[in-house]
């Protein structure tokens, strides 16, 4: 069996991806540490000519995985990331073509590798669904298995659309797509669909005349499941006009709800949520708000869980926890600009509240952006070396090969990998 390894369920359009071996002859193994080059490597020559346009560009070979056995990759920690190749140019655009990679943390090595992407189908990104991908393409939404094998097409936008938005459920079982017109003008072409991962049935959709009722007028987008399943936050985009962003919340049963607030983020088991206390407050030297307080709200019941407010100070949340019972944030000190009225200075403080409080967190720990219990720590040009102070982390180290950000991946304690553009897109436990 391979990690990818599809069980096709004969009249249903059901996929189930298992972990095992893969058939066929020995593979090298993956490379478990890599280290970061001094100079900047020549690029390899490109694949092919593109007319006018500029010619392919590669950062790196494609990885080799060496599958384990169900039974193995059943018990240990696995990492899903992702790493732009390269890219192709046609009309203007930029193509890239991505490796999405599952990396056994326990047994140090990649285990699957699957791509996505290539010139003239532009990839936006992928998700995980339990133990399957969900990738979003511009004209489709397409599930795998984490190797690429078991591939089917979920869901296909309709002529003169694309897709805005995806969201996976936190039991991965549902997906929210959202749908803007082409030419990002006939807005009314716009809507909203929820999945079923496994058969791929349409359960249900709500139409752009729904939301413009509501008062989220725009292209709908969608930000994280209710932890229930029965809702997503969704917020309007508005491709013309301007004016205040408005957000609310989409029902599976066609509902749509207008909120007064934005919530900024939600916890992954979309059981909790933070939104901004008060009046935006604009950078002192530049563009961009912030509010005076934060507010955490329990979903789907509304009701205060805690809140957060100082004198002196905006504040901005980040990220919760894994398990909803902290949320990070930073501070900024208040200042009032040449007109007198009150601004804020760039100059961050972070913090962790929880029910107990308010806990500040160290200078290193001052470039958190997120985590995942004690294994997942996302900083921005942070020096490799610090990892020891925080033990298991994902580190990016500052520098460019060509013209794509290169970060070092490193995951408890140790260098895996190195990326371009790369992002998690999340972790597998054992017997998850």
């Amino acid at each position: 069996m391979r990690i990818g390894l599809c069980v096709v369920l004969v009249g249903l359009l059901l996929v189930g991806c298992s972990d095992g071996k893969a058939s066929g002859g020995s593979t090298p193994p993956a490379t478990s540490t890599v280290a970061i080059p001094s100079e900047t490597p020549t690029a390899p020559s490109g694949v092919g000519k593109v007319p006018d346009s500029s010619p392919p560009r590669t950062w790196r070979d494609p990885r080799v995985a060496k599958p384990l056995p169900d039974s193995k990759l059943n018990a240990d920690h696995l990492v899903i990331y992702t790493d732009e190749l390269g890219t192709e140019g046609a009309g203007g655009r930029s193509y890239p073509t991505l490796e999405i990679v599952t990396y056994d943390l326990d047994a140090g090595q990649v285990v699957a590798v699957t791509h996505a992407g290539a010139l003239d189908d532009y990839v936006n990104g992928a998700f995980l669904a339990g133990r399957s991908l969900v990738v979003r393409y511009d004209d489709r939404v397409v599930v795998s298995c984490l190797d690429g094998s078991g591939s089917r097409t979920l869901f296909k936008v309709p002529p003169d659309t694309l897709t805005a938005s995806v969201a996976v459920s936190p039991d991965g079982t549902l997906v929210a797509v959202s749908v803007e017109p082409a030419d990002l003008m006939n807005v009314t072409l716009s809507f909203l669909s929820f999945l079923d991962v496994r058969t791929g049935q349409e359960l249900s959709r709500i139409s752009y005349q729904t939301f413009h009722a509501a008062g989220v007028p725009g292209t709908p987008g969608v930000r994280n499941w209710w932890g229930d399943d029965s809702a997503v936050e969704i917020y309007g985009v508005l491709h013309k006009g301007g004016g205040p962003l408005p957000t609310g919340t989409a029902y599976r049963d066609g509902r749509v709800v207008k909120h007064d607030y934005w919530l900024q983020t939600m916890s992954a088991d979309g059981r909790v949520g933070a939104y901004s206390l008060g009046q935006n407050v604009y950078f002192c030297d530049s563009m961009g708000a912030t509010a005076p307080g934060i507010q955490v709200i329990g979903l789907p019941a509304g009701n205060t869980v805690m809140s957060f407010q100082r004198s002196g100070v905006v504040a901005t949340s980040e990220q919760f926890s894994p398990d909803g019972t902290e949320l990070l944030f930073r501070t900024n000190p208040l200042d009032v600009n040449s007109s007198g009225q009150p601004c804020f200075r760039w100059e961050p403080a972070w913090h962790v509240l929880s029910s107990k409080g308010v806990t500040d967190v160290s200078d290193v720990g001052a470039v958190m952006r997120g985590w995942n219990g004690n294994r997942y720590v996302e900083t921005g040009c942070a020096d490799p070396t610090l990892n020891d102070q925080l033990p298991g982390s994902w580190l990016v180290t500052c520098g460019n090969m060509y013209d794509r950000p290169l970060a070092n991946l490193i995951v408890g304690g140790k260098a895996i990998d190195q990326v371009h553009e790369g992002h998690v897109v999340g972790f597998i436990d054992p017997g998850q």
